[in-house]
Parts: structure tokens; sequence; C-alpha cells
């Protein structure tokens, strides 16, 4: 009776383990966003300035004069096709009704940095980008790095770029350890003011020339020189 009821159970198990079963094909997994084309930042800027003589232990709390600002910056660079790419950058900041909702003097408010609104906006940088064998190019409105322009670059203020040229700039690598560049620039966008180099004054005028290398050939050690030259200055 025992064995009996053993094999029924093992036929049984048989019966109900037994065919073909389809195995179940897993849920395709969402391809991941690709982001990686665009940057930003946010940030926040505060400067203030006392109105006493200039004695450093003044205990005067007076402000003469206030910057205060939050500030948001999204920016997108992305090849197309055939080395053909393009990049844009928007910057927008707010003072949030502060300082002047502390009872600072509103003629003596300013926004992101000194002589600038405290809300505005602006599109900092758009331009198209062109990449043959070594050499690229960049046309339209951009940055200069002050390490390749030491006397027209530009700076940023909690990540809101001040300063950006309006132009074409031309990098190529073809020496070895070596980046010559070139660039023209036909006018400066700014909301600071702060290029040295000023191509504002007459835009029928011709703009700003330079020309300039990097070279890193030596261990450590970079080596760079840039010229200008501005025919109306």
């Amino acid at each position: 009776m025992k064995k009996g009821l053993l094999l029924s159970i093992v036929a049984s198990t048989v019966i109900f383990a037994g065919g073909d079963i389809a195995p179940v094909e897993p849920a395709a997994a969402a391809p991941a966003a690709d982001c990686s084309d665009f940057y930003g930042s946010v940030g926040a800027y505060y400067q203030s300035q006392q109105s006493d003589s200039g004695d450093l232990f003044s205990t005067d709390a007076g402000l003469g004069s206030t910057a205060f600002s939050v500030s948001a910056t999204i920016g997108v660079e992305k090849a197309i096709v055939g080395g053909i790419g393009f990049g844009a950058e928007v910057s927008g900041w707010s003072s949030l009704g502060w300082p002047e909702a502390a009872g600072v003097d509103a003629n003596n408010v300013s926004g992101r940095v000194p002589g600038g609104s405290t809300e505005d906006g602006k599109l900092s940088q758009l331009y198209m980008t062109g990449s043959f064998n070594n050499t690229a190019i960049k046309v339209g409105r951009f940055a200069l790095p002050a390490s390749l322009s030491p006397f027209a670059w530009t700076d940023s203020w909690a990540g809101v770029k001040d300063v950006t040229f309006e132009g074409a700039l031309i990098a190529n690598t073809d020496l070895a350890d070596t980046t010559v560049y070139g660039t023209y620039v036909h006018r400066t966008f700014s909301t600071a003011g702060r290029a040295l180099v000023n191509v504002n004054t007459d835009p029928d005028a011709m703009g700003l020339f330079a020309l300039g290398f990097v070279n890193k050939s030596i261990a450590n050690t970079t080596l760079s020189a840039v010229g200008y030259y501005l025919p109306e200055y």
C-alpha cells in the first residue's frame, strides 16, 4: 500500500512537470537617456562694499553697494554630421527681491555683477563648429579662455559668462605638441562691460585679429604666445 501511494505521487509529479514550457522573454531595458551633450549649472553671487573711508577696522555696518543674485545656466554642444556641429548656451539670474527687501538703497543695488541688472537673462553662446582632419573651426558667439586670449577673455560669475565674442576661431594641431590658433572678433557681447579690448565703439569698423600658439613639447612646461591687431582702435 505504501509503495503504490509513493508511485502515484511520483507519477503525478511527472505529469505536472512534463511538456514544453516556453521561456518568458525578459522585458527589454529602456535605453538610457544620453545627456552627455548638455551641461548646466546653478549658482549664487554676493558682493558688498562699505561706504566708510576705507578703514579696515571700522565697525560701521553700513553698505555702500550690494550685488546679489542666483543664476542658472544651461548649454549644449552637439555634433551633427560630417564633422559639423553646433553649440548654444543661455543664462538667467534674479536678485529674488533682495537686497531691496532687506532695506538696502535700491539705487545702490546691482545684479549678477556690478553694473548689471537685477533680473535678466542672455543668450551667451550660439555657434557652429567644424572639424576637418587636425583643424577645428568655430563661428558665431563664443567664449575665449584667458589661457588663449589674455587681453580679451571670458570670465564667469556664479556660472554666468560675463563677456562672449562674436566672430570666428580656428585652431590647428598639425605640429607635434602644438596648437596654433587665430581668431577674428567683430564685436563683444557683454553684461559687465569688462573686455579690455573694446570693439563695439564703431559697429562698421574692422574688428580684432589675434594669432597665437600653445606648445607642450617640454615636460611639465607650457609655452604660449599671442599677438593682437586692432586696425581701427
